[in-house]
């Protein structure tokens, strides 16, 4: 069986979503030399190799002291960079998890009222928990089959990105002007200038991006059959952005240097096997996993993409309790030992 897409809040990528949505009944989709100069780094100076001591004029010394200064600042300056992209990431951390509390408090009060802000927050199926919709928000939805292009937008972006970084290592061809332009605005990974094995890393998750990005448009085109569900424009907006950030996140951690099936049904119904039978989103939980493994390919210690998974598991805890909610006020004999996102905790 293969359902329709249930998605995550855009700008979170989606795994395949195995039930909830309508079915249609289908095979399983397929799954998910030294390298030279990074382009836009600056190679270190080369060193003298020996010879007659250099000695240098009375005025030399305060030179050539001025122009380490200048080099350290400019070291500084630069350490202080990728600030800006943490601490984005670090923001929509922030913002999921409050969005995820304040979910969590008034669930035992009734049940959210009609807003602005659940409208931010669901999407498709989950929106008909809010009730009836004023008409001015309704203006502001766009159909949730749009999700397609995200995954569109991603493949020719990230693909992009990866041929170019490709070139790179091995061609030796430097990055465009204007790439190298922004991956500096945004600090050009300096948290790692001392690691020369980066280089391969960030090849590797950018090509498991695209990869992951291709599988997803592949099931969103052939697989997925969506509903009349819709999503809010900035939800809509937030998800294009968030796949063109998410590959220049990959390369500024890089050293400055199916076949088709019959439509079952239309209708939501409880989806069973494998890991639903621990929770209501597996594949929520398997996008984590994701996440954690491509920060696990680029090391512990780097800090910038830890927040980017920090943002996953919130942006994906917040759609699973959703998700759970609506099965649990939709079916009354809807499993109780189910979790909504992570098995046996959550």
């Amino acid at each position: 069986m293969r359902t329709a897409d249930n998605g995550g809040i855009p700008g979170s990528p989606r795994a395949s979503q195995w039930g909830g949505e309508a079915a249609r009944t289908s095979p399983a989709a397929p799954r998910c030399p030294a390298p030279p100069p990074f382009p836009h780094s600056k190679s270190p100076a080369p060193r003298g190799g020996g010879g007659a001591q250099t000695r240098l004029a009375p005025g030399a010394w305060a030179a050539a002291g001025g122009a380490g200064s200048v080099r350290a600042r400019a070291q500084g300056g630069s350490r202080a960079m990728p600030a800006a992209l943490s601490a984005l990431w670090l923001l929509l951390a922030a913002a999921f998890l409050a969005a995820l509390l304040l979910e969590l408090l008034q669930a035992p009060r009734g049940g959210p009222r009609p807003g602005l802000f659940q409208d931010l927050l669901r999407y498709g199926k989950t929106k008909s928990g809010c009730g009836q919709r004023p008409a001015w928000l309704r203006l502001l939805d766009v159909p949730k089959r749009w999700f397609s292009h995200f995954y569109i937008l991603s493949v020719v972006w990230n693909g992009l990105l990866l041929l170019l970084l490709i070139q790179a290592l091995f061609l030796a061809r430097p990055f465009p002007i204007w790439l190298r332009d922004l991956l500096s605005a945004l600090g050009g990974a300096s948290q790692n200038q001392d690691v020369g094995d980066k280089h391969l890393s960030a090849l590797l998750v950018l090509m498991l991006l695209w990869l992951h990005s291709f599988r997803r448009l592949i099931e969103c085109l052939c697989i997925s059959v969506f509903s009349s569900g819709f999503l809010h424009i900035v939800q809509y907006c937030f998800g294009l952005g968030y796949y063109i950030v998410i590959g220049l996140t990959v390369l500024c951690q890089v050293p400055a240097n199916v076949s088709n099936g019959k439509v079952v049904n239309l209708s939501h119904s409880i989806p069973f096997g494998d890991w639903f039978e621990r929770v209501s989103c597996p594949h929520y939980f398997a996008e984590l996993l994701i996440y954690v493994s491509m920060a696990i390919t680029f090391g512990f210690q780097n800090l910038t993409w830890w927040l980017v998974v920090m943002y996953v598991l919130f942006n994906q805890a917040l759609a699973a309790v959703l998700c759970h909610e609506f099965y649990v006020n939709n079916f009354s004999c809807y499993p109780t030992c189910r979790k909504a996102f992570i098995p046996f905790l959550f």
